[in-house]
């Protein structure tokens, strides 16, 4: 009995170093998973390791979102702009009128450039009315001024009219003609009305012979001798969208889901 105990004794002794021994071992080898685990890559010493922030990869993203939304709301005021008010008397029409009426050089609606209004030499000496020794050069620099000062085509149509008269021939030598007989005066500086030939008085107010003739025939459309306002432009078959079709289409509008503007003027 007592080599026996003796026996299992030594073994036990034999047996505590190798345990040490194991467990040893496997300390060493849980040192160097970890060791594999911490790789050089992740070592401080590397200069291509970055520790991982989560509070720091948040900052950036806000200050990033932050900048964001300043460029878009400098990108927005920068497209705001005010709305341009209507200027008709800019318009080209409008102003190409304007020179019109005042005798002035203009661009016309084919784009052809239109020579200013200049005073005439008036009639030859063969006139029979001799009307060049009626009215001086400055008397007929007054009416030209005068007749231009005049604010619109249907005011000097008038002028016109009041300042011609037709003529009834007693006798006719040719039939059928086309020809308007009409008679035309001009007021001296004592505001007498002295008749001049067509010539003369086209010359002095550089008229051509359709618009007198327009004149004419205005004239004679009323009885009372008033010119008739020119109507170009202004009747009212204008044509025009149903009410029907108007009202579908604002509802049609007025369905669609409307979203919160990303700006607002009363905001900035």
């Amino acid at each position: 009995m007592k080599d026996e105990t003796a026996v299992k004794s030594n073994s036990q002794i034999e047996s505590e170093p190798k345990a040490i021994e194991l467990t040893n071992m496997n300390a060493e080898r849980e040192e160097g998973k970890e060791e594999r685990d911490f790789s050089s890559d992740d070592s401080i010493a590397d200069p291509n390791y970055h520790i991982e922030n989560n509070d720091l990869s948040s900052d950036s993203d806000e200050t990033v979102e932050e900048n964001e939304e300043e460029n878009i709301s400098r990108k927005s005021n920068q497209n705001i702009t005010r709305k341009r008010k209507m200027q008709p008397e800019l318009w080209k029409s409008n102003v190409a009128k304007r020179l019109r009426n005042a005798g002035k050089e203009y661009v016309g609606k084919n784009n052809k450039v239109i020579r200013e209004r200049r005073l005439g030499l008036g009639c030859t000496e063969k006139c029979k009315l001799k009307c060049n020794t009626k009215f001086d050069d400055e008397t007929r620099r007054h009416i030209f001024d005068a007749y231009y000062k005049l604010p619109d085509l249907q005011s000097k149509r008038t002028f016109v009219a009041f300042n011609m008269s037709s003529i009834v021939l007693s006798y006719q030598y040719k039939k059928g003609t086309r020809r308007n007989n009409n008679a035309f005066y001009f007021k001296d500086k004592d505001g007498v009305k002295i008749l001049v030939c067509k010539s003369f008085f086209m010359s002095t107010l550089d008229l051509s012979g359709r618009f007198i003739r327009t004149v004419t025939e205005k004239s004679r459309s009323d009885v009372s001798g008033i010119i008739v306002e020119d109507l170009q432009g202004k009747h009212g078959n204008h044509s025009r969208v149903d009410d029907n079709i108007k009202d579908s289409l604002r509802n049609f509008i007025k369905a669609i889901p409307t979203i919160e503007s990303h700006y607002c003027r009363a905001d900035m």
